[in-house]
């Protein structure tokens, strides 16, 4: 209906443009010396197109895409073209709209069509041209993607193939490995952007800081552990509690292992350093809780091999048109895992 809407104004637009243009009413041709003079009559089909497009489409448009948010890959490029868009129409009606200026010497090098080009070019460049590059760049990451582990962790590591293969997890309903993936990153990241301070004060006895204290090493000390308790607890809330929508499947053994050693962890970080006396000296060796989820970030990167990348891959390959290269030795050690892990499952 849109489609035969649009072709109709259109047919009638000409229709109407020509009628004025022949008959000349209310309207002349000057020379190009004394700029681009033409009628108010004659532009009415445009202006209304320009108005229905800044007072209903756009307010429209604007909710659609604000609604993706970040997930949504040309959501920032949609919303530059629309504000260059809109402020371009409102510039054209506004010069176009002026006999004092379409009739000066100034039109002639700068005609108020300068607009609707600046707008064609625009959309041409956000809707064509980047879309066309980013399939292009896609296209070269699928041809170099390796059926492996190493391929899978590649995939994190790309904005567009991530983006894919999150909604292949989704399908696949193993999106969950996939969220903690990021969040196990998320959560050696805390050491990893630390480690120089945490050389630094494990050099020598660590003693527990005053709370209120002004020192900054010792502010700095007690914001990196109260950042690594929350990030820990919100972890195993998420992703190890029967009543999470997000709860991973793992092997009973290796969620018990990692209940008490958070467990320990969590009794030693409230005794000794949340309500420890001042001056009392810290092992951080038990502070120190970097690798609790390693093995079960092992067990996650299994399971979204074996269920979701490996077929994810194969499908973007024959997708794209290419050939599947064999199967790399990853896959066979990794087949015993897939065998282990049905037992539990």
């Amino acid at each position: 209906m849109i489609f035969k809407f649009i072709l109709q104004y259109l047919c009638i637009s000409l229709f109407y443009v020509t009628v004025v243009s022949v008959f000349g009413v209310d309207y002349k041709m000057n020379p190009v010396t004394q700029g681009f003079c033409s009628t108010l009559i004659e532009q009415v089909p445009q202006f209304v197109v320009i108005v229905l497009f800044m007072l209903v489409f756009t307010p429209f448009a604007s909710h659609e895409i604000s609604r993706f948010r970040g997930s949504f890959t040309y959501g920032k490029s949609l919303i530059i073209s629309m504000i260059i868009t809109i402020v371009c129409s409102a510039c054209y009606v506004l010069f176009s709209s002026s006999s004092i200026y379409v009739c000066s010497e100034v039109s002639k090098n700068f005609p108020p069509d300068f607009f609707a080009i600046l707008i064609f070019f625009t959309l041409t460049i956000v809707h064509v041209t980047f879309p066309l590059i980013k399939s292009y760049r896609t296209i070269k990451k699928v041809d170099d993607l390796e059926i492996n582990i190493k391929g899978l962790l590649e995939v994190f590591n790309n904005e567009i193939l991530y983006k894919d293969f999150f909604e292949y997890a989704v399908k696949k309903r193993s999106v969950e490995y996939a969220l903690f993936h990021v969040e196990y990153l998320e959560f050696r990241n805390i050491f990893k952007m630390n480690s120089t301070f945490i050389e630094e004060i494990t050099s020598e006895p660590l003693l527990n800081p005053d709370p209120n204290s002004t020192n900054t090493k010792d502010k700095k000390f007690l914001q990196i552990m109260n950042e690594v308790y929350t990030k820990a607890a919100d972890i195993y809330d998420k992703y190890f509690r029967s009543d999470s929508e997000l709860e991973l499947n793992l092997p009973e053994k290796l969620i018990k292992t990692v209940t008490s050693n958070l467990y320990e962890y969590n009794i030693y970080y409230n005794r000794y350093v949340v309500n420890g006396t001042e001056g009392h000296e810290i092992d951080f060796e038990k502070l120190n809780c970097e690798h609790l989820y390693d093995e079960v970030h092992k067990e996650a990167i299994d399971s979204l091999f074996l269920n979701v990348y490996s077929s994810f891959a194969k499908d973007k390959k024959k997708l794209f048109g290419y050939e599947v290269k064999g199967r790399s030795k990853s896959i066979v050690k990794s087949s015993s895992v897939a065998v282990a892990s049905s037992s539990h499952v």
